[in-house]
């Protein structure tokens, strides 16, 4: 099964809102990750 059955299935699910919410959860943990990352990096530089 390839992302795009995945997506097309989600769309057609009408979970788009809750796909789009994970994804806004998601990219927020990651960019806190690289932030936690770049202030440990520079605080013990």
């Amino acid at each position: 099964m390839s992302i795009k059955d995945i997506w097309e299935q989600a769309i057609n699910a009408d979970i788009l809102p809750l796909v789009e919410a994970v994804g806004w959860v998601g990219g927020g943990v990651f960019v806190l990750m690289i932030l936690a990352l770049g202030v440990i990096f520079w605080g013990f530089r």
